[in-house]
C-alpha cells in the first residue's frame, strides 16, 4: 500500500474514532437530559396526586388528577398507597402491577429506572395518613429517540469517515506530487537536470536541497574515481609494458653474462617500482574506504624502524640519514603510519643528491599534538607546486627522478584519516621540509 493510501486510511481511522467518541458522548448527554426532564415532570405529577389526596376523597381523586398525568411528552401511570396497600391508581393502563416495589420497603429511595419505566416515589410526611405516591412513565420514548439518534450518528460517522479518507487521499496526493517528481529525478543519477523543489520552503525543499548536494558530491567523487583509475591504469601500463618489452628483447638473442645481469637488474628495478606503486595504491584506497585502526603507539619508535629499513637507500647515495627526538604517543594504524613515514623519507632520499636527510619527532602545541618532520638538502619544492603535489600522480618539476607521483597523496590521505595535518615548506639554507601533526594519545588515568 502506498504512502498516500496509508495516510488516507489513518485519517479515516482518526476521524472515525473521534466521531464515535463524540457520538457516544452526545448520546449519553442526550439520555441524561431526557431523564432529567422526565424526572421533573414525574415529580410535579407526584406532588399533584399527593396534594389532591389531601383535599378530596379517594373516589373523586381520579377526576382531579387524571388530566395532569397526560402531557405532550407522554402519559404517566400513578399509584397511591396507604400503609403499603394500593388504594388508588390512574393514568396509563399498560403500567406494571407495581411500579417500584422496593421503594415501598426501603426508606429514602425516590427515583429509579425499573421494569423499563422511570418511577418517582413520594412519601407523605405532612400528615398521619401514611400515604405514598408513585408516578412512572415508560422509557420506550427515550429509548426510541436514542435508537434514532444512534442510527443517524452511525450513518453520519460512516459518511464523514469516507469523506475524510477521500479528501485526505486527494490532499496527500497533491502534497506528495513534488516528492514523486523528486523520486523520478533522483532515479536518473546521470541526468544533468536540476532537482525539482529546490526553492520550496517546505520539508520537500529541504530534502531536494540535501539530495542536490549529495548528487553533486557523488558526481565529483565519480569523476575523481574515474580520473584516478585512468591515471592508475596509465601509470601501471607504462612500467609493465617496459618490463615486458625489456624481457622480450633480452630473450630474442643470446647475450653475455654481463648483458643478462644488466637486463635482470633493470627488470628488478622496474619490479621494485611496480611493488611501490601497488603498495601506495593499496594504502591510498585503504585510507579512503574505512576508518583507520586506533592503536596506541610511539611515533619516535615507528620513525626509527622506518629509518632502519630505508638506510640502505641513503647509504647507496652517500647520504646521511638520522632520526632524533623524544617519545611521542599517538593513536592510529601502525601499518598506514609506517607507510606515511617511509614515503616521506624515500621522497627526501630520491630528490637529494648530497647532504643529509633528518627525521625529528617531538610533542607540539602544548602536548595536544605530536609532530614528525623530514628535512632534506635537496632542491626544495616551489610554493606554487605544493598544493598540486598532494593530488595523485602529480610529479614535481624535477622530472628526471623516478616515481609515480603517489607518495605525497598517500601521506595527505592517511594523515587526514587520522585527524592530523600535513604541510610542505622550505628548509632554511635550501631543501624541503615535510611535517605531519597527529593528535596526541590521551594519557591513561593515574
Amino acid at each position: 500500500m502506498s504512502l498516500r493510501w496509508r495516510l488516507a486510511l489513518l485519517s479515516s481511522l482518526v476521524t472515525f474514532l473521534a466521531l464515535a467518541v463524540l457520538a457516544v458522548s452526545s448520546g449519553l448527554a442526550l439520555q441524561r437530559v431526557r431523564i432529567f426532564d422526565l424526572d421533573g415532570e414525574l415529580d410535579a405529577q407526584a406532588r399533584a396526586v399527593l396534594d389532591a389526596s389531601h383535599d378530596h376523597p379517594l373516589s373523586g381523586l381520579s377526576d382531579q388528577v387524571e388530566s395532569s398525568l397526560t402531557l405532550e411528552t407522554g402519559t404517566s401511570a400513578a399509584r397511591l398507597y396507604r400503609a403499603g396497600r394500593l388504594v388508588w391508581q390512574g393514568g396509563a393502563r399498560r403500567a406494571p402491577a407495581t411500579l417500584d416495589p422496593i421503594a415501598l420497603a426501603v426508606s429514602g429511595r425516590d427515583r429509579c429506572s425499573c421494569n423499563d419505566w422511570r418511577v418517582r416515589t413520594l412519601v407523605d410526611t405532612a400528615s398521619n395518613l401514611k400515604l405514598t405516591v408513585q408516578v412512572g412513565r415508560s422509557l420506550r420514548g427515550i429509548s426510541d429517540t436514542l435508537t434514532d439518534y444512534a442510527r443517524i450518528a452511525a450513518l453520519g460517522t460512516i459518511l464523514a469517515t469516507t469523506a475524510a479518507g477521500l479528501l485526505a487521499a486527494v490532499f496527500v496526493g497533491q502534497a506528495l506530487r513534488p516528492l514523486e517528481r523528486l523520486v523520478s529525478r533522483v532515479s536518473s543519477l546521470d541526468s544533468d537536470a536540476v532537482i525539482p523543489g529546490l526553492g520550496e520552503p517546505t520539508e520537500i525543499g529541504a530534502l531536494a536541497r540535501a539530495l542536490q548536494g549529495s548528487l553533486e558530491r557523488l558526481r565529483e567523487t565519480r569523476e575523481l574515481e574515474a580520473r584516478f583509475l585512468a591515471d592508475a591504469s596509465h601509470e601501471l601500463r607504462t612500467p609493465v609494458t617496459a618490463l615486458a618489452a625489456g624481457l622480450e628483447h633480452t630473450l630474442e638473442r643470446p647475450r653475455s653474462p654481463q648483458e643478462n645481469r644488466a637486463a635482470v637488474q633493470l627488470a628488478w628495478r622496474q619490479a621494485v617500482h611496480l611493488r611501490e606503486l601497488a603498495i601506495n595504491l593499496l594504502a591510498l584506497s585503504r585510507s579512503k574506504v574505512a576508518p583507520p585502526a586506533r592503536v596506541r603507539l610511539d611515533l619516535l619508535e615507528l620513525a626509527g624502524e622506518a629509518t632502519d629499513r630505508l638506510m640502505p637507500l641513503a647509504v647507496d647515495k652517500n647520504l646521511t640519514l638520522d632520526v632524533d627526538g623524544e617519545p611521542s604517543l599517538t593513536e592510529g594504524d601502525p601499518v598506514l603510519l609506517a607507510r606515511v613515514i617511509e614515503n616521506l623519507i624515500s621522497n627526501a632520499i630520491r630528490y637529494t643528491t648530497r647532504g643529509a636527510v633528518s627525521v625529528r619527532v617531538q610533542p607540539a602545541a602544548g602536548g595536544n599534538w605530536v609532530m614528525l618532520t623530514v628535512a632534506d638538502t635537496g632542491p626544495g619544492i616551489p610554493a606554487a607546486e605544493r598544493v598540486r603535489l598532494l593530488e595523485p600522480f602529480q610529479r614535481g618539476a624535477h622530472g628526471n627522478h623516478e616515481g609515480f607521483g603517489l607518495g605525497l597523496a598517500v601521506v595527505q590521505s592517511i594523515v587526514g584519516a587520522h585527524g592530523g595535518q600535513f604541510e610542505l615548506s622550505e628548509r632554511p639554507g635550501g631543501g624541503a621540509v615535510a611535517a605531519i601533526k597527529l593528535p596526541a594519545a590521551l594519557r591513561p588515568p593515574t
